[in-house]
């Protein structure tokens, strides 16, 4: 954890301590800070920060990015759950209702949601220079979010947690220009079926919600959820909030008592319902046609 990370932390907890037991709770917090280089760093950051009232790191700006055929009420959620924290600024970012046919289709449609958040993001930097941008996306909001990390090398973000992520399995993570600075946590759902579903009904997408990634640059956190379950105060307190607003990461006991997966799961990827479902979409699209001017 960083040093403004640490001393922002124990700012926030120091109005829940009485006065006369606050001096022995700063002294413990920073005593058990292990590096040197650290401990000296958090100090400073605290003395000033009590000097300026708390105001003592960066503004922290955190996007919400939902999926499809959903009007993302679990950001309203965790932007009250984040809000209670000082420095954190939720933004909440929507591109609108995007249906199965729109979600499904490779080409034209995908282009309009990840530009809306493109724009989303770097009003956020314009509007807040100086500020840590971090993004929470769920199912298709992660898909997005890799496809403007991927195209846009200028737009640094600092936390990054995804969650139903539908993100290709082989995507890039070492190649990206600015690399999450604080790091990317994957929270994958291994009752999730839908990324595994999306990768073999549709191009471009993965099943990485459902497997994880599974490389050195991203950390994968494995729970007993379906695709939405994550979103309850619970466990947004104990496992993103941390993360979020200081880079802390909760381990999830289920990542190493996890059963092995389903094998029709396992081989879904398998089946070429795309290669099968375009041809027949295309046929009877163009059967109808037929039908209208015959």
């Amino acid at each position: 954890m960083q040093a403004s990370d640490i001393a922002q932390a124990l700012l926030e907890d120091l109005p829940a301590i009485k006065e006369d037991k606050q001096l022995s709770f700063v002294k413990s917090k920073i005593s058990a800070i292990e590096d040197a280089d650290t401990k000296t760093l958090a100090t400073a950051f605290l003395l000033v920060g009590m000097q300026l009232g708390g105001a003592c790191v960066d503004r922290h700006i955190v996007l919400l990015v939902h999926g499809i055929r959903t009007r993302g009420i679990w950001q309203d959620l965790v932007a009250s759950l984040l809000e209670k924290h000082s420095n954190v600024k939720p933004v909440i970012v929507g591109f609108g209702y995007f249906d199965l046919f729109c979600f499904w289709f490779p080409y034209f449609f995908r282009s309009t949601p990840i530009e809306k958040v493109e724009r989303e993001i770097r009003g956020a930097m314009k509007d807040n220079k100086g500020a840590k941008v971090s993004v929470v996306a769920h199912s298709f909001g992660t898909y997005v979010i890799s496809r403007i990390l991927l195209s846009k090398p200028d737009i640094q973000l600092h936390r990054l947690l995804l969650c139903g992520a539908i993100i290709n399995n082989n995507f890039s993570w070492d190649h990206l220009t600015c690399f999450p600075t604080g790091g990317v946590i994957n929270d994958v759902g291994t009752q999730d079926t839908l990324p595994a579903l999306a990768r073999t009904v549709s191009w471009g997408y993965g099943n990485t919600g459902t497997f994880g990634f599974r490389t050195h640059r991203v950390k994968d956190r494995y729970f007993n959820f379906g695709h939405s379950d994550f979103f309850n105060t619970a466990q947004i307190e104990k496992y993103w909030v941390p993360f979020i607003v200081r880079g802390e990461i909760v381990e999830s006991e289920w990542s190493y008592q996890r059963p092995t997966p389903s094998l029709w799961l396992s081989v879904l990827h398998l089946i070429p319902m795309k290669s099968i479902v375009l041809p027949a979409l295309i046929s009877s699209l163009a059967y109808g046609v037929y039908k209208i001017f015959v």
